[in-house]
């Protein structure tokens, strides 16, 4: 590995470890409280939802859950793809919640947290390891993410889930977007070295 090869994962990791850090966070400081307080229109409020969304979950058990699974994907990636495109995976994710969550279903933004996030970087991960090839944690990060939103739900929000289905629209748009972003980069690498095409 080299020295910039280095580095950029080390960054990943340190960003890694503090979203789980603000994970934890969430449940101590009241987010809820600060998003009310920050007004409800215009593009500060807007803004401000956007951020506080990715952190406020229904219970910490749910977060630990999420972190979890960053933590087995980003593990399971880490010899293929630098920090720097592990971390475009995980902003494709916060995107895409942020989008949800501000414009289309402002009213589930808290319930649906960061696993738009998370299905971001799985996305990253079908698209880098073919199934043949998956490694323990690859498949270890399976159950987690099937596990979230169980979790979701456990905390009173079935309804949600299962009959208006509104967590689900930003887990698939996540994914979506992890996997194009490798499918991209694949394209990309195969054009300036035809050999890997």
């Amino acid at each position: 590995m080299s020295n910039n090869e280095y580095r950029m994962t080390r960054a990943g990791w340190i960003c890694a470890a503090g979203v789980m850090a603000l994970f934890g966070l969430q449940q101590i400081f009241p987010l809820r409280e600060l998003m009310l307080l920050s007004g409800r229109s215009g593009a500060a409020a807007k803004a401000v939802h956007a951020l506080t969304c990715m952190f406020v979950h229904g219970s910490l058990l749910h977060a630990a859950v999420n972190a979890l699974a960053f933590i087995c994907l980003f593990y399971g990636l880490r010899r293929e793809f630098s920090g720097a495109v592990l971390l475009v995976g995980f902003a494709a994710g916060w995107a895409s919640t942020a989008l949800f969550a501000c414009f289309l279903m402002p009213q589930y933004a808290t319930l649906v947290g960061s696993s738009g996030i998370i299905y971001g970087v799985f996305g990253v991960f079908t698209s880098a390891e073919p199934f043949s090839r998956w490694r323990f944690c690859g498949i270890g990060s399976i159950p987690l993410i099937v596990l979230a939103p169980v979790l979701v739900a456990a905390d009173g929000v079935i309804s949600m889930l299962f009959v208006k289905c509104s967590a689900w629209p930003v887990h698939t748009v996540s994914f979506a977007l992890g996997a194009g972003l490798v499918a991209l980069l694949r394209c990309v690498a195969a054009k300036q070295d035809p050999a890997k095409g």
